[in-house]
């Protein structure tokens, strides 16, 4: 009985020793799996870090360029929206005003589309303001309305080329005087050869081309501040940034896509 004792001790001590030592193997070959984990798991990183490294200033840039681009347009929608708000305020003050003859807002919001806005736009709000606001008023359309839409046309053009990048009082009343002169001399003239003469158009036509100087005179006298509150509180100044900048960028985009496929 004391050797079966024994027997079994010893197949106790070696079925403890086989069990520590298949412990030990297990917890081997698991490190060694941990171990390979992460080291492939840091390769990867690396290799990716790499990666965005090299690919960083491409993105960026398309990054840059995307938020611009979206940024100008938002701009150009402004200036839309702004030309609408000219040409409904336009052709509203015009009806309003059409029991004062000679008096008339179209010139002073033809002007200032044209210092804020630009050319297109300046000559746009003149054209459609003179043209939408004889459908309601006394005359309607009629011959006159080609004079009326070539004066709005006239005017925003000369706005736009010179009152866009500079706007002074001194310029601002040059245009004024003479696209009202010529407004008048021209629907003087086409009054005469259709219905009344030259002479008799022209000397009835006195009191009302004073007029006509004066109120568009005074009204121009705020359009230097007018243009300065919209373009710093609608933000139009940042289209000329946006523009500049976009070129930039689209010129880093090309140079970088150059030098990627050389490399390749």
């Amino acid at each position: 009985m004391f050797n079966q004792l024994k027997k079994r001790k010893k197949e106790f001590l070696f079925t403890n020793e086989t069990t520590q030592l298949s412990n030990s193997i297990n917890q081997s070959a698991s490190q060694l799996t941990t171990e390979s984990q992460i080291e492939s798991q840091t390769q990867s990183t690396n290799q990716l870090q790499q990666e965005l490294t090299l690919q960083s200033p491409t993105l960026s840039n398309k990054l840059s360029l995307h938020s611009l681009q979206r940024h100008l347009q938002l701009i150009k929608l402004e200036e839309y929206l702004i030309m609408v708000t000219f040409i409904s305020l336009a052709v509203l003050g015009r009806i309003l005003l059409q029991g004062f003859p000679s008096i008339e807002p179209i010139t002073f919001f033809t002007i200032l589309a044209g210092s804020v806005l630009g050319w297109k736009k300046g000559l746009t709000t003149g054209m459609s303001a003179w043209y939408l606001s004889n459908f309601f008023m006394f005359g309607g359309q009629g011959p006159w309305t080609i004079i009326h839409i070539a004066s709005g046309a006239l005017t925003g053009l000369l706005a736009g080329f010179f009152l866009y990048k500079k706007t002074t009082l001194p310029r601002v009343l040059t245009i004024t005087l003479i696209t009202t002169i010529l407004f008048e001399l021209s629907i003087n003239t086409m009054s005469g050869l259709l219905f009344f003469g030259l002479l008799p158009s022209f000397l009835s036509a006195i009191p009302f081309t004073i007029t006509h100087l004066i109120s568009n005179t005074i009204l121009s006298l705020a359009i230097p501040k007018a243009k300065k509150e919209i373009t710093e509180k609608g933000k139009l100044n940042q289209k000329g940034l946006c523009e500049k900048y976009i070129k930039k960028l689209q010129n880093l985009y090309k140079q970088n896509k150059t030098h990627e496929s050389h490399e390749l």
